[in-house]
């Protein structure tokens, strides 16, 4: 009788299975081959310190550019798409058909700043109108921006009216 190398089970000195693990047993000259030996000292995990690492420094640089004060320029680009994209939310409420209107692109649209800090924009909208044909309306919108990041409507002209 000799034990299983893998359940350390008693089986029969001629088994080449392990009747209790199932397990193919290899000649007793490979068996002993693979006896255990020293083992390969572990990783301490280095590629999950490089991951952690890479993160926490994106981390960091979103931080940081949060403090980085925007150019004027920057913040007047932002301005005056916002006062655009106001301007069409005040638009489609008028719209018989909103959900067809099809505005143009922002850079395609006239934005001024004009007096206390309002800004003008001149722009047209494709929309249908009460018989479903497609109608393009110009519109003129002066806006004001409040402190709290919303807008008022000062004035809205569509076709003149």
């Amino acid at each position: 009788m000799k034990k299983c190398p893998y359940c350390a089970e008693d089986i029969q000195d001629e088994a080449i299975v392990c009747k209790h693990c199932g397990r193919d047993l290899a000649p007793a000259a490979v068996v002993a081959a693979a006896a255990p030996t020293a083992a390969p000292a572990k990783k301490s995990g280095g590629c999950l310190k490089a991951i952690l690492v890479v993160v926490g420094l994106f981390i960091a640089l979103g931080v940081i550019g949060r403090f980085i004060p925007k150019s004027a320029e920057q913040t007047a680009d932002d301005s005056r798409r916002g006062a655009y994209l106001i301007c069409k939310q005040f638009v489609e409420q008028r719209l018989r058909s909103p959900k067809s209107a099809e505005f143009p692109n922002s850079s395609e649209a006239q934005v001024q700043p004009i007096s206390d800090g309002d800004y003008e924009v001149h722009a047209h909208v494709d929309a249908q109108n009460a018989f479903g044909a497609m109608i393009r309306s110009t519109f003129d919108c002066t806006v004001k921006p409040l402190p709290d990041g919303k807008w008022r409507l000062i004035d809205l002209k569509i076709d003149g009216k």
